[in-house]
């Protein structure tokens, strides 16, 4: 009884191992995986073949275990969510990148989460931006104290926005910008964030433009246009 599966070729010896099969008399001995058309890094069709162990009895179900600690197996692993935020690429309420960056938090990408310490305690990222305003996200660098200056100035009353600065443990504070930790390296690396790196993000926590030198009139425009007033 063949059961045909299509996973990464990485994946065929750890899904042999650990395979169960039930039926009134197990048959998971002599299970069988085979994967003629498998190519290292790509993906391949997995043939499982069950036999009938009796005329008496028949397998009722094929189960496969991946370990979640190989790579491969992480992605596919379902934690109960059905959907995922959709990147809205080609919205009018982008601001396209006028420079280069990498990574996936391009304009339209919803905001990825990352570990962060804010006044020394360990904190979330998505957990310090609100509903209701604007955040934009500063990668400490020369000039941050104009740059915040700058920021609050542009939004006036266009929007609401707060001010995250990613900076060093015990940097100076700043009127009205809020510190956070990158505590693990992870939200500099997600976001490209190089000293002076300026992410602005919607209320919905999409991304709707970044710069790495931010000036007071793009800034603005971008606002506008994430509201539609452009």
């Amino acid at each position: 009884m063949p059961k045909r599966f299509v996973l990464r070729a990485g994946a065929i010896v750890a899904a042999s191992a650990l395979v169960l099969v039930g039926a009134a008399s197990s048959a998971s001995a002599h299970v069988t995986v085979s994967s003629p058309d498998a190519k290292p890094g790509g993906y391949a069709k997995l043939i499982f073949r069950v036999p009938t162990e009796s005329d008496n009895t028949s397998t009722t179900k094929l189960v496969v275990s991946l370990p979640k600690d190989h790579p491969f197996a992480r992605t596919l692993v379902n934690s109960g969510r059905l959907s995922v935020p959709a990147t809205l690429h080609g919205s009018a309420l982008n601001t396209p990148d006028l420079e280069h960056f990498d990574g996936r938090m391009v304009p339209g990408a919803p905001c990825t989460d990352a570990p962060i310490a804010v006044a020394g305690r360990p904190a979330w990222l998505l957990r310090q931006l609100p509903s209701g305003s604007f955040s934009a996200l500063v990668f400490d660098g020369p000039g941050m104290a104009a740059t915040a200056a700058m920021l609050q100035d542009a939004a006036g009353d266009i929007a609401p926005l707060q001010v995250l600065r990613v900076a060093a443990p015990g940097a100076p504070a700043l009127p009205g910008v809020r510190d956070l930790v990158d505590a693990e390296g992870l939200l500099t690396q997600r976001f490209d964030g190089a000293p002076g790196t300026l992410v602005l993000l919607r209320p919905d926590q999409h991304v709707c433009a970044r710069w790495r030198a931010p000036a007071a009139a793009s800034v603005k425009a971008a606002l506008k246009r994430a509201l539609a007033r452009h």
